[in-house]
């Protein structure tokens, strides 16, 4: 099973390695971040049983990009970037989820706050319990 928490910190490992010298926040920050900076956060988008036997789950990672100063081609060069890193899966632990859609948009009251949304669905293995009990005896007519 993967944990959220598990998704979490393989994007901010990716990111990390990416852009070493820009911090990385989560939305608990709200005041007194330096820049440049990124937040990420992920939206839960669907966790539904597709059969006994497996879940299907999607997850929207959003990556808000907050630059030193306004910079549009930064912020253009860091969407293609951002998007590039994720490409067809984020690896998390011994599993690749695979990435089924990206996109990026502009946020704030000037619209020059970058977000990336990045689209993940996989499959998880239920894990069951047998509760059931076992004959004791079997009658054959």
């Amino acid at each position: 099973m993967i944990l959220i928490t598990e998704i979490y910190k393989a994007v901010n490992q990716l990111l990390k390695n990416k852009y070493p010298k820009i911090k990385i926040y989560g939305h608990e920050v709200t005041e007194g971040f330096s820049r440049p900076s990124f937040f990420v956060s992920l939206i839960p988008v669907t966790r539904s049983n597709d059969s006994v036997n497996f879940k299907s789950k999607a997850y929207t990672i959003i990556i808000t990009y907050f630059q030193g100063k306004a910079d549009e081609i930064d912020n253009l060069q860091k969407a293609d970037e951002i998007i590039e890193l994720f490409d067809y899966f984020l690896a998390v632990n011994d599993r690749k989820l695979r990435v089924t859609g990206s996109e990026y948009e502009f946020a704030g009251e000037y619209r020059n706050i970058l977000q990336v949304s990045i689209n993940i669905e996989y499959l998880e293995a239920t894990e069951r319990t047998d509760t059931s009990s076992i004959a004791q005896e079997v009658n054959l007519k």
